[in-house]
């Protein structure tokens, strides 16, 4: 059994004229709904082998928020830096056959709408709004990471954070 958690980062900061998307920061609102989620997964026991996110300073924020709950060292998150670009399900399952294949759980920080098109490549039946801080589990009936095909995955639970301001 393979499960992926898939991420949306934390709500970000709008878009100022002197800065880069990249370069956007969480916002006060954001790191406590990605602590949130981060702490439902865990009461859930719901944890990672691996985690893996875009460089963008909003997701890899995101992705320390989750790794500090699950008593991860910040070192231990490791960025892809096409997670922050247009990927497919394809390459995802590349990299995780050819890098992660012995971690039975792994999550992924990443952004809209390619996570969402992400999530509906893994499981035919998801048609939820991904909103920021939302975290999603899929698990396939696989052994190993190459073994997942288009439509394989079962979305187990998805979460969001409360709607408190």
């Amino acid at each position: 059994m393979k499960n992926i958690v898939i991420i949306r980062h934390a709500k970000a900061e709008a878009l100022h004229n002197d800065e880069s998307d990249f370069d956007r920061k969480l916002t006060e609102r954001g790191k406590k709904n990605a602590a949130e989620v981060a702490k439902i997964l865990s009461v859930k026991n719901i944890r990672p082998e691996v985690m893996i996110s875009s460089p963008a300073k909003r997701a890899l924020r995101t992705a320390k928020i989750f790794a500090d709950r699950f008593d991860m060292k910040k070192s231990a998150v490791i960025t892809k830096d096409f997670l922050y670009a247009d990927y497919s399900m394809d390459e995802i399952v590349k990299m995780l056959s050819e890098e992660f294949d012995s971690f039975g759980n792994v999550f992924i920080i990443g952004h809209n709408p390619v996570i969402v098109q992400l999530i509906s490549s893994f499981c035919t039946s998801f048609e939820a709004d991904f909103p920021t801080s939302a975290a999603t589990v899929i698990a396939f009936d696989v052994d190993n990471w190459n073994e997942i095909k288009a439509g394989s995955g079962k979305q187990l639970l998805f979460e969001l954070p409360s709607k408190k301001k």
